[in-house]
């Protein structure tokens, strides 16, 4: 809730609108500490069908989907975390954004 009321979500949440290559590179430098990103995100669980881990690990290993649901409104999503150096990571974020946007 924006009213300053306590919330039980362990993160801040971001949303990112535009081209992919700005959300791969905005993603890649709000997500960079001492040359290695930690990027996690959000995949709504009408999405999941779309998510190839297996395409995303080759292009960044350190990647992994939760098993339960991470967020249950204003719907079901599953969080999604990729690890790596900035280009592994920028990699993996186009892979997905191709896998899931429409």
């Amino acid at each position: 809730q924006f009213d300053g009321a306590p919330s039980d979500l362990p993160f801040v949440l971001f949303e990112m609108w535009g081209r992919p290559t700005a959300i791969v590179r905005a993603v890649v430098q709000a997500t960079m500490v001492n040359e290695k990103c930690v990027a996690q995100m959000l995949v709504p669980e009408s999405r999941l069908w779309k998510v190839d881990l297996d395409q995303l690990q080759i292009r960044c290993s350190d990647t992994s989907l939760s098993q339960t649901v991470t967020l249950t409104d204003p719907m079901r999503c599953h969080s999604l975390t990729i690890a790596g150096s900035p280009q592994e990571t920028a990699t993996a974020l186009q892979a997905l954004i191709s896998q899931v946007c429409d």
